[in-house]
């Protein structure tokens, strides 16, 4: 493919995207009124342009597309059958009377339009199926790591609610991968990542950042229980890789965020991660818990907690001075 040629079609897929994430945007009360704009606007406009031999019915696929791709098949069935009573209740305006043909047109109008509804509806569902595959790793069905910072990225700019941010990474697990083969290692993952969902809610984020790297976004009620939050989210991680029957552990780091922070995700990771390696240094199978605190300065700063066994460590005080 030329370059002219690879140019276009990059084009057009960026404006596919954008496309599909403004309407993605939307919110229900909006996609409602752009629906009802649309159906209205393009009855007035073929009712006007009628008389003149145009007929705009056909641009009716365009609002029954967006109901269907938007809000449900039953939705867009129900704007198919509203637009077919709209397009032939102009010609009945025009023309002053009833005819056969007009219930010929309906019944057209409601078949053919019901029709696409039925395509709109399964390529979405398809987009849907495809989109979601490629939000997940391949290996262990959780979000890749392009996915969860997307996810969790988009949570923490909210800023609606405390968060505790856990980055994590299996020891010993190098040794799996050596001793058994790639194989086994990878199956180790998949059962350590089923059950580490399994003790998560759908509103937590949880992804692989690489190897045997993982992440979890939890929002969380109250700053204050967020320790005991990530010591027993440790202990239960601990438990489901214990059940695996290999010498594997975690170390973890968790790093409180409060509501309001405005840092991005990047940079807690980071800073999550550098708890996440004084816990590793520190003996292993450890969890590392820290709180951001407000960010009085550009650089902000963060606080150490208390470690896994519940006493600060003079590591953990090194790792903050160059944390976030």
């Amino acid at each position: 493919m030329r370059g002219d040629q690879r140019s276009a079609w990059g084009g057009r897929y960026r404006f596919l995207a954008s496309l599909e994430k403004q309407l993605d945007s939307l919110t229900l009360a909006g996609t409602w009124r752009v629906l009802l704009f649309s159906i209205v606007a393009i009855a007035l406009a073929d009712y006007q342009l009628h008389p003149t031999g145009v007929h705009l019915g056909t641009l009716y696929m365009l609002p029954i597309c967006f109901a269907c791709w938007r809000l449900s098949f039953r939705v867009g069935l129900a704007v198919a059958a509203v637009t077919a009573l709209l397009s032939v209740g102009t010609c009945f305006a025009i023309a002053g009377e009833i005819t056969g043909a007009m219930f010929g047109n309906l019944a057209l109008h409601v078949l053919s339009l019901g029709v696409i509804a039925i395509i709109v509806t399964s390529l979405r569902h398809s987009f849907e199926r495809e989109r979601e595959q490629a939000r997940r790793d391949y290996t262990t069905g959780v979000l890749t790591k392009c996915a969860f910072e997307q996810h969790a990225g988009a949570i923490v700019r909210a800023g609606r609610t405390d968060l505790l941010l856990a980055v994590l990474d299996l020891d010993g697990f190098k040794d799996v991968n050596d001793r058994h083969g790639h194989g086994v290692g990878d199956g180790l993952l998949r059962v350590f990542s089923q059950g580490a969902a399994a003790e998560l809610r759908a509103k937590d984020s949880f992804g692989r950042l690489g190897g045997d790297e993982f992440a979890i976004l939890l929002p969380i009620v109250a700053p204050d229980s967020a320790p005991e939050l990530a010591r027993t989210l440790h202990r239960r991680l601990s438990e489901i890789l214990a059940g695996t029957g290999h010498a594997v552990t975690c170390s973890m780091g968790a790093l409180i965020v409060p509501a309001g922070d405005k840092r991005p995700l990047a940079e807690l990771v980071q800073a999550a991660d550098r708890l996440m390696y004084v816990a590793k240094h520190s003996g292993k199978n450890a969890v590392q818990v820290a709180t951001c605190a407000p960010p009085l300065d550009p650089a902000g700063t963060w606080l150490p907690l208390a470690s896994g066994n519940g006493t600060a460590s003079l590591a953990l005080e090194k790792a903050r001075r160059t944390a976030l």
